[in-house]
């Protein structure tokens, strides 16, 4: 799979892209969460990126415009490449014109 226009670098390593939080709730003691430098922790629907060593947990990304870097809002809908090989695989049947929109709906 390949992401075109995300705004990272082709090579991006995307087990460095979380989303942003003070502490590791699922892990007992709940230990502080910290990010390396080029980290991307996406806080309130924005991306940031670490510009520092280590952004430690009480570094809230909007508050420490110096540790983290805003970004701009990644795209919020994925599209198939026309030359994908995955074309045609997918949760609607192929016939179905590009113009029809069927909703999701989760219960």
């Amino acid at each position: 799979m390949e992401f075109v226009d995300f705004e990272v670098a082709a090579d991006f390593d995307y087990n460095r892209l979380a989303f942003w939080t003070e502490k590791a709730t699922v892990v007992p003691k709940e230990p502080p969460v910290s990010y390396e430098q080029d980290d991307i922790a996406i806080y309130a629907g924005v991306p940031y990126r670490c510009q520092i060593a280590v952004c430690a947990s009480g570094l809230v990304p909007p508050d420490n415009p110096t540790a983290w870097q805003k970004l701009p809002p990644f795209p919020d809908d994925m599209l198939l490449a026309p030359d994908s090989a995955y074309t045609g695989i997918g949760l609607l049947p192929t016939d179905v014109p590009e113009t029809v929109f069927l909703p999701l709906i989760i219960r």
